[in-house]
């Protein structure tokens, strides 16, 4: 019966744990609606941060938040804010767009004076994905620069 213990008291801990580091977590207010421009989040490096997109409307533009370098893709609650948690980032430049490409914007992480790498040139690449299935549905996300297919 000790074993059993000790496994709930891990278990809690940890998620104790958890959500405190969700709660320590920046947040910041991301506008998510159609008619709006390019969204710019500037954040520091090496801090878990949540980006609370606040979906306005019910436009199936809306409906998803795909950041493709973190591996996220996130399903939006219309007329009210969703959070994304990231944990912590290295310094770079991350897009983010709509599934269908209609809303786009950059998370930008910038390194903290006191850390390493503030002074290193450091540069992050935006991968795309060629296809993005959702509901079954394919999208292709819309890159600037590239040959329409």
């Amino acid at each position: 019966m000790a074993g059993w213990s000790w496994i709930h008291t891990w278990l809690t801990r940890s998620a104790r744990d958890a959500r405190a580091a969700k709660r320590a977590a920046q947040g910041r207010h991301v506008p998510w609606n159609v008619g709006r421009g390019p969204v710019r989040v500037v954040v520091p490096a090496g801090v878990p941060v949540r980006l609370d997109f606040d979906r306005r409307d019910n436009h199936r533009a809306t409906d998803y938040v795909l950041i493709p370098a973190l591996g996220i893709l996130s399903t939006l609650v219309p007329f009210a804010a969703s959070p994304v948690h990231i944990g912590p980032c290295a310094p770079g430049r991350y897009e983010f767009q709509s599934a269908d490409g209609v809303l786009r914007g950059s998370l930008v992480v910038v390194a903290r004076p006191d850390s390493p790498s503030a002074h290193a040139s450091e540069r992050h690449e935006t991968h795309w994905p060629e296809r993005l299935v959702i509901g079954g549905r394919a999208y292709r996300p819309a890159v600037a620069g590239a040959s329409a297919r």
